[in-house]
């Protein structure tokens, strides 16, 4: 798996460069691996947002808003917009991630 769904989504869309689309995957790839909690949150979060995204043209264009905005801080062209949702992103991800794995360690016990 490439460890990104919401990039994959705009990037098969044509709403995302190769290179920014390498670099997502490369970060998605190393979020995977040395902060596996985020991962899990991000796609419990993330999941659903493709799903609607396939459906829906103009979804896509509205979250292609704030996700090229973090993909673009994520790839070195720094903005205030892509820092906060990065920020806050991880973070809630992260809780997230923390939150489902616990109940799902509790359902499957």
């Amino acid at each position: 798996a490439l460890g990104t769904v919401i990039c994959t989504e705009l990037f098969n869309n044509g709403y995302m460069d190769k290179e920014t689309f390498a670099l997502d995957v490369a970060y998605g790839q190393e979020i995977r691996k040395e902060k596996p909690m985020v991962y899990v949150g991000y796609r419990f979060l993330a999941d659903p947002v493709v799903s609607i995204m396939r459906k829906s043209p103009l979804f896509t264009k509205i979250i292609s808003i704030p996700a090229l905005c973090w993909a673009d801080n994520m790839a070195g062209r720094r903005n205030i917009i892509g820092k906060i949702i990065s920020v806050c992103g991880e973070s809630v991800c992260g809780l997230v991630g923390v939150i489902v794995s616990a109940l799902s360690r509790e359902v499957n016990e």
